[in-house]
């Protein structure tokens, strides 16, 4: 998954670069790509794979303003992307992907979870799947995910860079 979305982002999106984030702030098996917009604006986009070993993943986007990776002891932040864009007021900020355009907190899903009732089913989920069923599984959630950065997240980021070229002058 992981390399399928690496490649999407550099097809779409050329100013995003992946970069390996050395901070306590940043999640191990992440993945984060940066548009260094100017100078002192950094623009996130993250691949966050679900932490409790399910098999989805989400997408957040964000910014710092200090040329580096947003420290934040709360990701997603509590407050969600504003019509008047309030939160271009912060310094540093991250939302997943989905709330730019709704309240819901939409992952994208490759095998819903299901706790097994037998041990044959156990036995089943354990079973390796091939590369190719895999690849199959993941691709069209991947091509959605990147879509979606392409039509709401970077007119969003672009917007925020716009704002600060215009306030910093």
């Amino acid at each position: 998954m992981r390399s399928l979305f690496s490649s999407e982002i550099k097809r779409v999106m050329s100013d995003f670069e992946e970069v390996k984030v050395k901070s306590i702030y940043f999640w191990p098996g992440d993945r984060a790509y940066r548009w260094q917009a100017t100078e002192q604006l950094n623009c996130w986009i993250v691949l966050s794979l679900s932490k409790k070993g399910y098999d989805e993943f989400t997408v957040l986007i964000g910014w710092s303003k200090q040329a580096r990776y947003p420290e934040l002891s709360m990701v997603p932040c509590a407050e969600h992307p504003t019509p008047n864009r309030d939160e271009f007021e912060k310094e540093e900020y991250f939302t997943r992907l989905p709330y730019l355009w709704g309240n819901e907190d939409k992952w994208w899903v490759v095998k819903e979870f299901r706790a097994s009732q037998t041990l044959a089913e156990l036995e089943a989920s354990l079973q390796p799947i091939s590369p190719s069923e895999a690849k199959k599984a993941v691709e069209p959630l991947v091509r959605d995910a990147v879509l979606m950065i392409k039509e709401k997240a970077l007119p969003y980021l672009e917007e925020l860079s716009r704002v600060e070229t215009d306030r910093n002058g």
